[in-house]
């Protein structure tokens, strides 16, 4: 066995959780999302939806708690490591988070464009494949917002420890007890912020070694919490036993997020720290190490563009005769190994052309000073950038200005709207990060676009023009406010007072 000098902030655990999560991500979508090809119809069933048998399997493989946990350790890291300047820590994860995602919807709005205008063979196969291609943008829209918040809700870290993720917990119980019990279904949608940053709050405590601390024993019992309350739920309380969305079913513990996800949070977390040291004793080999960090500096890569390998894989072997059983039959069973290996190929193809797009800025600390003209474009960027994100998550790449578009809790988008939404989000933070002089004319410009959209009423029904005036007003009256109120005299850092010696 060689061991291998790593630079002491990296912790080698964290990595192989974060490159785990994501081939389990892959291989689980590549599993249960079954593709058959039928004269010129294509449709796209769950397998989860057929087979209620494997539903359980999902309290492994849901493992997006666990990718918000290494979120939040690795913000921590992040903001630490650049002596808390949260300039400098929304800069760099903003531009690895956002930079290879704008090149995944350049590249297929392109496509989207070609099939809207071309005539083609397939059109069908293009149609779906745009439609279900930014499924995986719910996790960054969301994940986005938990980044811009990690300043702050770090704050709350140090200063109220464990209340914090008991209050969200809290705060997810009682939103269930309202969306599910008594009749206010549109309230759940606020899980997506109590259950996720509770999520990303849990990290935290890995980083400063509270976790650590707690040993074998403390990772047991919290698993144990975990399991347990997962169980009451699905017993006793009605709660769906699949942690992920299965069509069909009236209820989810995904859409929205239920407290469900809550205790498998505390589940995956407990398993995780429960296997930590034998896990960090392997990863001293050579071997293990080198593929850990080779695939951790593409985890965004291959997480963006797996979805299409599915179509790939279905355009290469369909056409060539290769067998579509039922599913659930044992030829399936037997087969399914098969078609998920094909798109092995595929997604390496496609990492290897679009990988060099996931960069790593450096680790330097920006100066100057993060106040009320910086934090009114950065939030209002943010609040714009995930629009966009959770946008494309529910229109797909098809039909730039449908109309009719998508409703996501009673708002519509399409396609167009979501590149606004976008544009405007990238203008806003790029002046907040880098161009003080155009902050507060980049939010007004895009509290007026926003406004103007709602009145043209493009694609829009009137929740979604009245949500557009109200977030315009905000950004003019909030850059109005930066022109004419007090500047901030915080240099925006943030004192750590975390020590341990673990990394991003």
């Amino acid at each position: 066995m060689a061991a291998v000098r790593v630079p002491i902030e990296r912790d080698r655990f964290i990595d192989l959780l974060r490159v785990a999560g994501v081939a389990i991500v892959v291989f689980g979508h590549w599993a249960v999302f079954v593709v058959f090809w039928e004269g010129d119809a294509i449709r796209g069933v769950n397998a989860l939806s057929v087979i209620p048998a494997i539903r359980p399997v999902t309290w492994i493989a849901q493992v997006m708690p666990l990718m918000f946990f290494i979120g939040g350790f690795s913000n921590a890291r992040s903001l630490q490591r650049r002596n808390g300047s949260v300039r400098s820590f929304l800069e760099n994860r903003m531009v690895r988070l956002l930079w290879p995602t704008a090149v995944f919807i350049a590249v297929w709005m392109v496509l989207g464009s070609i099939q809207a205008v071309a005539d083609l063979p397939d059109p069908d196969l293009l149609r779906r494949a745009a439609d279900v291609a930014a499924l995986p943008f719910w996790f960054l829209g969301i994940y986005l917002v938990a980044v811009g918040l990690a300043p702050a809700t770090l704050r709350l870290h140090e200063r109220y420890r464990w209340w914090v993720p008991a209050a969200m917990a809290a705060g997810a119980l009682a939103i269930d007890l309202l969306s599910r019990g008594g009749g206010m279904g549109d309230l759940g949608a606020v899980n997506y912020l109590f259950v996720w940053l509770a999520a990303h709050q849990a990290g935290y405590f890995y980083a400063d070694g509270t976790l650590v601390a707690a040993g074998r024993r403390g990772a047991v019992v919290m698993a144990g919490l975990g399991l347990a309350g997962m169980l009451a739920l699905t017993t006793w309380f009605g709660y769906p036993v699949s942690m992920v969305e299965v069509p069909g079913q009236a209820t989810s513990n995904t859409a929205p997020p239920s407290v469900g996800l809550v205790f498998l949070t505390l589940w995956l977390i407990g398993l995780a720290m429960a296997v930590r040291p034998p896990l960090i004793w392997w990863l001293q080999r050579e071997r293990p190490w080198r593929v850990v960090t080779r695939l951790d500096g593409r985890v965004l890569t291959i997480y963006l563009w797996h979805v299409m390998a599915v179509t790939a894989a279905v355009a290469i072997l369909y056409p060539l005769g290769f067998p579509q059983p039922d599913i659930g039959t044992g030829r399936w069973w037997l087969l399914r190994p098969v078609v998920v290996a094909s798109m092995v190929p595929i997604l390496a193809l496609l990492v290897a052309v679009f990988g060099r797009f996931e960069i790593h800025p450096d680790t330097r600390v920006l100066g100057g000073r993060f106040g009320v003209r910086r934090a009114v474009a950065m939030a209002f960027g943010t609040f714009s950038m995930g629009v966009c994100l959770l946008g494309f998550g529910i229109t797909g790449f098809i039909q730039l200005a449908d109309a009719g578009g998508a409703v996501l809790l009673g708002f519509q988008f399409n396609p167009l709207q979501n590149v606004l939404h976008g544009l405007i989000g990238a203008l806003a933070m790029a002046a907040a990060l880098r161009r003080p002089r155009w902050t507060v004319a980049a939010t007004l410009a895009g509290g007026w676009v926003e406004w103007g959209s709602a009145e043209t009423i493009l694609g829009m029904n009137d929740v979604t023009a009245a949500a557009h005036l109200v977030a315009g007003a905000l950004a003019v009256v909030g850059g109005m406010a930066a022109i004419y109120g007090p500047e901030d005299p915080s240099d925006g850092t943030l004192a750590s007072r975390m020590s341990c010696d673990n990394g991003t």
